[in-house]
């Protein structure tokens, strides 16, 4: 799993390079504009893990594969039309029920869904062991 230090480098990274605002962030998630500011400018020491958690899942579907709408990403389909990731993330969200209804794609989600729910896990401890009294 990635730590927190990774999410943030990859983050400050990501941001500068496709001129990401810290509004644009805080636009597409529940966070504040002033509070992601403070993360993108480096102000913040040590930002909750949350917060990250949240910017990060904002501008990465995973580890590797970056989401945003200036990046532009195309598939072949054999000589049939070429469409972009977009249009194929919103076919597949057109058509959920029956994509559930295939294995493979069963499969993707459900491994998704446990991943978040143990990252989701371990922050909760995290705060919980950060409140707890001395």
């Amino acid at each position: 799993m990635i730590s927190k230090e990774e999410k943030i480098n990859k983050i400050l990274d990501f941001t500068q390079k496709n001129n990401i605002s810290a509004y644009e962030i805080a636009k597409n998630t529940k966070l504040t504009e002033a509070g992601v500011g403070k993360i993108l400018n480096k102000s913040s020491k040590n930002p909750r893990d949350l917060t990250v958690d949240e910017i990060y899942y904002y501008l990465f579907n995973d580890d590797n594969y970056p989401i945003n709408e200036t990046t532009e990403y195309s598939i072949d389909l054999e000589g049939k039309k070429e469409i972009t990731i977009r249009e194929l993330v919103l076919m597949v969200a057109e058509n959920e029920h029956e994509c559930m209804k295939h294995q493979i794609f069963k499969n993707i989600i459900e491994v998704r869904v446990a991943k978040r729910i143990s990252e989701i896990t371990a922050s909760k401890e995290t705060l919980l062991e950060y409140l707890k009294p001395e």
